[in-house]
Protein backbone atom coordinates (compact mmCIF):
# COMPACT_ATOMS: atom_id res chain seq x y z
CA UNK A 1 0.00 0.00 0.00
CA UNK A 2 1.42 3.37 -1.05
CA UNK A 3 1.40 6.20 1.46
CA UNK A 4 -1.79 8.24 1.16
CA UNK A 5 -3.74 5.56 -0.74
CA UNK A 6 -6.33 2.98 0.23
CA UNK A 7 -8.42 0.35 -1.58
CA UNK A 8 -11.71 -0.98 -0.27
CA UNK A 9 -13.74 -3.77 -1.86
CA UNK A 10 -17.44 -4.16 -1.11
CA UNK A 11 -19.17 -7.36 -2.25
CA UNK A 12 -22.25 -5.48 -3.42
CA UNK A 13 -23.15 -2.98 -6.09
CA UNK A 14 -24.87 0.29 -5.27
CA UNK A 15 -28.62 -0.29 -5.28
CA UNK A 16 -30.55 0.44 -8.46
CA UNK A 17 -33.25 1.85 -6.20
CA UNK A 18 -30.92 4.83 -5.53
CA UNK A 19 -30.81 5.76 -9.22
CA UNK A 20 -32.56 9.03 -10.06
CA UNK A 21 -34.46 7.07 -12.72
CA UNK A 22 -35.94 4.60 -10.23
CA UNK A 23 -39.68 5.07 -9.88
CA UNK A 24 -40.28 3.46 -6.52
CA UNK A 25 -41.72 4.33 -3.14
CA UNK A 26 -39.38 6.34 -0.92
CA UNK A 27 -39.33 3.61 1.73
CA UNK A 28 -37.97 1.04 -0.76
CA UNK A 29 -35.22 3.49 -1.75
CA UNK A 30 -34.42 4.17 1.90
CA UNK A 31 -34.25 0.48 2.80
CA UNK A 32 -31.95 -0.37 -0.14
CA UNK A 33 -29.69 2.59 0.65
CA UNK A 34 -29.45 1.56 4.32
CA UNK A 35 -28.33 -1.97 3.39
CA UNK A 36 -25.64 -0.74 1.00
CA UNK A 37 -24.52 2.03 3.35
CA UNK A 38 -24.08 -0.53 6.12
CA UNK A 39 -21.99 -2.81 3.89
CA UNK A 40 -19.69 0.03 2.82
CA UNK A 41 -19.43 1.32 6.41
CA UNK A 42 -18.24 -2.02 7.78
CA UNK A 43 -15.71 -2.51 4.97
CA UNK A 44 -14.39 1.03 5.57
CA UNK A 45 -14.06 0.48 9.32
CA UNK A 46 -12.31 -2.84 8.68
CA UNK A 47 -9.85 -1.22 6.26
CA UNK A 48 -9.23 1.69 8.63
CA UNK A 49 -8.58 -0.65 11.56
CA UNK A 50 -6.11 -2.73 9.56
CA UNK A 51 -4.14 0.35 8.50
CA UNK A 52 -4.44 2.35 11.72
CA UNK A 53 -0.97 1.47 12.95
CA UNK A 54 0.94 2.54 9.84
CA UNK A 55 3.58 5.20 10.56
CA UNK A 56 2.31 7.55 7.86
CA UNK A 57 -1.18 7.67 9.40
CA UNK A 58 -0.91 7.28 13.21
CA UNK A 59 -4.37 7.03 14.72
CA UNK A 60 -5.66 7.19 11.14
CA UNK A 61 -7.11 10.69 10.79
CA UNK A 62 -9.56 10.96 7.89
CA UNK A 63 -8.47 11.94 4.40
CA UNK A 64 -8.79 15.74 4.17
CA UNK A 65 -8.97 16.19 0.37
CA UNK A 66 -9.40 12.75 -1.18
CA UNK A 67 -9.86 11.68 -4.77
CA UNK A 68 -12.23 8.71 -4.87
CA UNK A 69 -12.13 6.48 -7.96
CA UNK A 70 -14.82 3.83 -8.29
CA UNK A 71 -14.90 0.54 -10.17
CA UNK A 72 -18.17 -1.33 -10.44
CA UNK A 73 -17.93 -5.00 -11.41
CA UNK A 74 -21.12 -6.29 -13.03
CA UNK A 75 -21.89 -9.88 -14.05
CA UNK A 76 -23.10 -8.88 -17.55
CA UNK A 77 -22.46 -6.28 -20.20
CA UNK A 78 -24.99 -3.52 -20.58
CA UNK A 79 -24.69 0.18 -21.33
CA UNK A 80 -24.35 2.02 -18.02
CA UNK A 81 -24.93 5.71 -17.40
CA UNK A 82 -22.08 7.28 -15.40
CA UNK A 83 -24.34 9.91 -13.80
CA UNK A 84 -26.69 7.23 -12.51
CA UNK A 85 -23.78 5.22 -11.11
CA UNK A 86 -22.57 8.33 -9.26
CA UNK A 87 -26.04 8.90 -7.81
CA UNK A 88 -26.38 5.24 -6.84
CA UNK A 89 -23.12 5.48 -4.87
CA UNK A 90 -24.34 8.33 -2.59
CA UNK A 91 -25.05 5.92 0.33
CA UNK A 92 -21.46 4.69 -0.07
CA UNK A 93 -20.07 8.21 0.28
CA UNK A 94 -22.22 8.78 3.35
CA UNK A 95 -20.81 5.55 4.84
CA UNK A 96 -17.24 6.69 4.18
CA UNK A 97 -17.90 9.91 6.13
CA UNK A 98 -19.67 7.98 8.89
CA UNK A 99 -16.66 5.60 9.16
CA UNK A 100 -14.33 8.65 9.38
CA UNK A 101 -12.35 7.66 6.30
CA UNK A 102 -13.04 10.99 4.64
CA UNK A 103 -13.62 14.27 6.42
CA UNK A 104 -16.55 15.45 4.33
CA UNK A 105 -18.33 14.60 1.09
CA UNK A 106 -18.98 18.20 0.04
CA UNK A 107 -17.87 19.34 -3.40
CA UNK A 108 -15.06 21.42 -1.85
CA UNK A 109 -13.63 18.51 0.13
CA UNK A 110 -13.93 15.60 -2.29
CA UNK A 111 -12.96 14.84 -5.87
CA UNK A 112 -15.11 12.03 -7.18
CA UNK A 113 -12.69 10.90 -9.88
CA UNK A 114 -13.04 8.16 -12.46
CA UNK A 115 -15.90 5.71 -12.60
CA UNK A 116 -15.03 2.47 -14.34
CA UNK A 117 -17.28 -0.45 -15.21
CA UNK A 118 -15.91 -3.98 -15.54
CA UNK A 119 -17.67 -7.19 -16.48
CA UNK A 120 -16.59 -10.31 -14.61
CA UNK A 121 -19.08 -13.02 -13.69
CA UNK A 122 -16.67 -14.56 -11.18
CA UNK A 123 -16.08 -11.39 -9.09
CA UNK A 124 -19.45 -9.67 -9.52
CA UNK A 125 -21.19 -8.04 -7.77
CA UNK A 126 -18.35 -5.86 -6.50
CA UNK A 127 -17.61 -2.20 -5.80
CA UNK A 128 -13.95 -1.19 -5.64
CA UNK A 129 -13.25 2.12 -3.93
CA UNK A 130 -9.78 3.63 -4.43
CA UNK A 131 -8.98 6.61 -2.22
CA UNK A 132 -5.93 8.82 -2.58
CA UNK A 133 -5.00 11.99 -0.74
CA UNK A 134 -4.68 15.01 -3.01
CA UNK A 135 -2.25 17.78 -2.19
CA UNK A 136 -3.80 20.88 -0.67
CA UNK A 137 -2.91 24.33 -2.03
CA UNK A 138 0.42 25.48 -0.62
CA UNK A 139 1.38 21.94 0.50
CA UNK A 140 4.90 20.79 -0.31
CA UNK A 141 5.25 17.97 -2.85
CA UNK A 142 8.59 16.78 -1.46
CA UNK A 143 10.71 18.81 -3.92
CA UNK A 144 10.76 21.90 -1.75
CA UNK A 145 8.14 23.62 -3.90
CA UNK A 146 4.55 24.13 -2.89
CA UNK A 147 1.79 22.75 -5.12
CA UNK A 148 0.95 26.32 -6.22
CA UNK A 149 4.53 26.96 -7.38
CA UNK A 150 4.72 23.58 -9.12
CA UNK A 151 1.80 24.52 -11.34
CA UNK A 152 3.59 27.63 -12.59
CA UNK A 153 6.92 25.86 -13.36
Amino acid sequence: MIEGEMRIEVNQLPPAECSPNARIHWSERYQAAEIYQGAVFYECVDARNRLERLPWRPGFPPFQKPRVNLTFVFPNYRKRDEDNLRARFKPGLDAMVQARLIEDDSIDSLDLGEITVEVDKERAPLTIIDIEEMKLKGESDGTGKSSENSKRD
